[in-house]
């Protein structure tokens, strides 16, 4: 996996860029893939959505109101939001000041955890998703992932 910033114009794959884009190229299935912020915004909305298709009953049991936020290491991006027992709300694109629940993913993994390629306990268990949170935040959360 390798870091780059694609300059306009250039070739990746078949898909010529319009513009600049900061990009991480990740060998996948013998393929050449480039996971780009849209990408990254569109997976997060997708696990926003996906967390607010759980059983309600199940979120009040476990949501703990929280600040969350998922930094995406590669990109150098920050998402943040507030938990709770209504979902996932108020997400936006930069940081949450002392967030008190804290990921860190790698855009791939991020894309492979919004599209079922990758579980989550599979990813905390691997380290390819890092979770900072206290003991009694994860103990809860662990019942909602």
């Amino acid at each position: 996996m390798s870091s780059s910033s694609i300059p306009a114009g250039a070739a990746v794959g078949r898909y010529r860029l319009s513009g600049s884009v900061r990009a991480i190229q990740v060998e996948h299935e013998g393929a050449l893939s480039v996971a780009t912020s849209p990408q990254v915004e569109a997976a997060v909305l997708g696990l926003v959505d996906r967390l607010a298709d759980v059983d309600p009953a199940l979120r009040r049991r476990y949501a703990v109101e929280r600040t969350v936020s998922c930094t995406i290491s590669d990109l150098g991006v920050v998402w943040s939001g507030r938990l709770g027992a209504d979902g996932l709300h108020d997400v936006t694109a930069g940081a949450a000041p002392r967030a008190q629940v804290r990921l860190t993913v790698d855009s791939d993994d991020l894309l492979a955890l919004a599209d079922g390629r990758l579980e989550v306990p599979a990813a905390v268990a691997t380290g390819r998703l890092r979770v900072q949170a206290g003991p009694l935040d994860l103990l809860k959360l662990r019942g909602l992932l």
